[in-house]
């Protein structure tokens, strides 16, 4: 009956697994058991097979925008584009600076709902772009749903995992996202290639990142002290736009020091001893679970950031353990406001979802699956061969962006829904899952 049945569609692509699978499959696991079918796979994947439907029906959930050519092209073949943004987070301090990168001009006609986490970002997106007022919503966040405690046994043997695999161990969240010349050069070079950066904005980069190098090379020293004095281990957790084999590099042969960058960070949180920073955003959510959470001093962080107000700031492991339980300003209810902690934001977005018009489809067809395989293979193609291009001509690299391991595979989507069954349903439910080519996968309830 599953393949015969008619379902509203919802087409989810992810950029980043490591930041954004496990929440959407949380979204997904709900969006089902409202009836709809969803299509959860990488950016390129869910692209490609949104461009070459026949018919135009669906809903589009992405965690952005697109640039203008490619977002007309996507409302042709869907019904309703909606913006799940993960990046205007509490951690901004100007968001509507921040909002003109993340929404282009002339967009706004394409967008039918915006999902946001605040007060404050509802704002700041209005005073930009009052055509957007009545398609604004807060709604909170899946992945803050994520740190609430009855889905936290949706991570339980991930921590138990962590627990066996490290014992006792603090853990350093990083974003500096430059880590050398090298990678300052490449991505000024990405800037100057990009026709619609201004002169000021590759200034204002330039300054950024220059100061992101510097506190970077300051945090080096520090953190391998810190692993020298300590007894436990010291993981590193680089952020999804940082090479991680330069930390690798700059941290060969530490002993107690492991760089790892693998799965949410929630379960990390929970496993770790203390949290440690540098004035990264993970710190809020560390704060809101409950763990110690740390900032390792460096002369360019912000004291005025939300990060820096909910944490201790250290110099050495030796400071830390002295400011273990030292007190700290009580926060609890500008966080929950910041992160709309109370809203449960998969049941929001989905109300909202649900007021949409949109048409009911069947699965696809071995045709239209045939098609789509083939336009894969051909982009892998052509992307080979630009690559190749780029080498030769000295262009600007291909953004790398797209930080895809192979989690979105079948074991992944139905241990995590045999979990949301169990803690939300008290059984284990029987859902459809099924791999239509690389990279995506289509997700429904049996009906």
């Amino acid at each position: 009956m599953v393949y015969s049945l008619k379902k509203k569609e919802i087409f989810i692509p992810i950029e980043i697994e490591d930041r954004e699978l496990d929440s959407q499959l949380l979204l997904s696991f709900f969006a089902t058991l409202r009836g709809y079918r969803i299509y959860l796979g990488s950016k390129e994947a869910i692209n490609t097979y949104t461009l070459s439907k026949q018919t135009k029906s669906g809903i589009y959930l992405y965690k952005g925008c697109y640039k203008l050519n490619l977002l007309k092209r996507i409302k042709e073949k869907i019904s309703s584009f909606v913006i799940l943004d993960q990046e205007l987070s509490p951690g901004v301090s100007d968001y509507k600076k921040f909002i003109k990168h993340r929404i282009p001009e002339g967009a706004i006609n394409y967008i039918n709902q915006i999902f946001v986490i605040n007060a404050r970002a509802k704002k700041a997106i209005f005073d930009s772009y009052p055509g957007l007022k009545n398609k604004i919503k807060i709604t909170g966040w899946p992945r803050i749903d994520l740190l609430k405690k009855k889905n936290r046994l949706f991570f339980e043997k991930k921590i138990h995992a962590l627990k066996n695999k490290f014992g006792n161990f603090f853990i350093f969240a990083s974003d500096f996202a430059i880590l050398s010349d090298d990678c300052l050069t490449k991505r000024l070079n990405q800037l100057k290639h990009n026709k619609a950066t201004t002169k000021e904005v590759l200034i204002e980069r330039e300054l950024f990142w220059k100061k992101a190098l510097s506190a970077y090379n300051e945090t080096i020293p520090i953190l391998k002290k810190f692993a020298r004095d300590a007894s436990s281990t010291l993981v590193i957790r680089p952020h999804p736009s940082e090479n991680i084999k330069i930390w690798k590099k700059d941290f060969a042969g530490c002993r107690n020091i492991k760089v790892i960058r693998d799965g949410d960070i929630v379960p990390w949180i929970l496993s770790s001893d203390a949290w440690l920073h540098s004035g990264s955003t993970t710190s809020l959510q560390s704060n809101i679970i409950g763990k110690k959470t740390f900032c390792l001093k460096n002369s360019h962080i912000n004291k005025n950031s939300l990060s820096y107000k909910v944490s201790r700031e250290i110099t050495s492991y030796h400071d830390t353990m002295t400011k273990m339980d030292k007190g700290i300003k009580n926060l609890e209810k500008e966080l929950n406001n910041e992160f709309s902690y109370n809203l449960d934001a998969c049941n929001e977005i989905l109300n909202s979802l649900d007021q949409l018009r949109t048409k009911k489809e069947k699965l696809p067809n071995l045709y239209q699956i045939t098609k789509l395989k083939l336009l894969i293979l051909k982009k892998i193609i052509f992307d080979f061969i630009l690559i190749l291009l780029r080498k030769n001509k000295q262009l600007a690299p291909i953004s790398t962006r797209s930080k895809n391991k192979g989690r979105i595979n079948y074991d992944t989507i139905k241990q995590s829904f045999d979990s949301l069954s169990k803690i939300y349903l008290n059984k284990n439910n029987k859902f459809f899952i099924k791999k239509i080519s690389k990279n995506l996968w289509i997700i429904s309830s049996w009906d």
